[in-house]
């Protein structure tokens, strides 16, 4: 799935995924967007002027799979006081994939050296 969201939280991670986290120029809609979940009713407005699409309020809990991502629209710098306008040049916009974990393990687990010569050559990773 991919969501557009208005934050992210620790807890919406699976087990058995790895987090990449990239900031973004701008949110993306169209094609790409399953579904939004803006928990915030100032970043709904102002992204819902932004991309020119009704987007509500949904507070509805996420709990990401491996391939899920999340384009969040986050609010940037001091913590916003109740009842202060949200205005688009305080966001930030921020790309969360989640990938699967990496196949093979840690080196240091594996006591033979030929397994661990052969699996250092697949994994491309160090040993030190």
């Amino acid at each position: 799935m991919n969501y557009l969201t208005s934050g992210f939280s620790l807890q919406m991670l699976p087990e058995g995924g790895d987090l990449e986290i990239s900031r973004i120029e701008k949110i993306a809609i169209g094609e790409w967007m399953d579904e939004a979940r803006v928990g915030h009713e100032g970043t709904a407005k102002v992204l819902s002027a932004q991309l020119g699409v009704k987007i509500r309020v949904d507070r509805r809990p996420i709990k990401l799979e491996v391939y899920d991502q999340l384009q969040v629209a986050q609010p940037i710098g001091e913590r916003l006081t109740p009842g202060t306008e949200l205005t688009e040049p305080i966001l930030a916009y921020f790309l969360v994939s989640v990938k699967p974990k990496h196949k093979c393990k840690t080196l240091a687990q594996y006591w033979d050296k030929e397994l661990e010569t052969e699996l250092k050559r697949r994994c491309s990773v160090s040993t030190e």
